[in-house]
């Protein structure tokens, strides 16, 4: 299996999507309702929610309650609180499907240890093909527009007040000390990676942690007996869209799936 610039443990980008909404580069034809709208009534935008969210640099969100304090909030407690709709059918469609993120038992262990959508899969050969070290969305931070109307879930934008806390390691506010810009937290090729003990960061879109996530895959299935072999190909600031017109990209698949096996 060849997966490119792979979300294995999704992105956060997903979020800010679905809370405040993305055209998606179709702002010529898209209004920004639209592209909330857009981004609320794909099925499949929740295959993109951050999962094992305790991989991930920081928080996926925090939410202005009262001046400069915000709430950390999590996937699920986020888009329960602002877009319940997605919440329902993400909870009914994805978290309950015994497939992807239903827990496998009701044993004790993370998520990661009782869910099929993070075992190891079912293949022999994964290779994976990456962009590294591109600033890479990766927490936000929210206040509640005064526009909201009652009776809806409160509408939410991206707070700019938070880029005061930019590259300071401020407690809860930021404590890996991330670059803030309009709102939102980026890693970048100096923040600190713990599964690798290296300073790295995503493709631009999809975060380290969730691209790398094939190593993970590759230690439980040398502990386990699995017979699955990975290989990582990381290409030096090669976006996530932009990776299949990149000549090193086009080199690596070329190199796979002409080998001999």
């Amino acid at each position: 299996f060849l997966a490119m610039g792979p979300p294995f443990l999704g992105a956060p980008k997903a979020i800010r999507a679905t809370l405040t909404g993305d055209c998606m580069g179709l702002e010529v034809f898209l209004t920004p309702e639209e592209g909330l709208m857009f981004a609320r009534s794909c099925g499949s935008s929740p295959w993109l929610f951050p999962v094992n969210e305790e991989q991930f640099p920081d928080v996926v969100g925090r939410v202005s309650i009262e001046g400069n304090n915000y709430q950390n909030m999590t996937v699920d407690s986020i888009i329960s609180g602002y877009a319940s709709k997605t919440m329902e059918f993400y909870d009914h469609y994805y978290k309950h499907d015994e497939y992807l993120m239903q827990r496998l038992d009701e044993g004790v262990g993370t998520l990661a240890e009782h869910c099929a959508l993070l075992q190891p899969p079912p293949v022999r050969n994964l290779w994976v093909i990456m962009g590294v070290n591109l600033p890479t969305e990766v927490s936000y931070y929210f206040k509640v527009d005064k526009k909201s109307k009652a009776g809806r879930d409160p509408k939410v934008v991206l707070d700019n007040n938070a880029d005061k806390y930019s590259n300071k390691k401020e407690g809860i506010m930021n404590p890996r000390g991330l670059t803030i810009s309009g709102g939102m937290a980026f890693e970048t090729k100096g923040t600190y990676q713990p599964t690798i003990s290296a300073n790295k960061s995503g493709d631009g879109t999809v975060p380290f942690c969730s691209l790398n996530y094939a190593r993970h895959w590759q230690q439980l299935a040398s502990e386990k007996g699995i017979p699955l072999e990975v290989r990582i190909v990381e290409l030096e600031n090669c976006e996530h869209r932009e990776m299949l017109a990149d000549e090193a990209c086009l080199k690596s698949i070329i190199e796979f799936v002409c080998q001999k096996l």
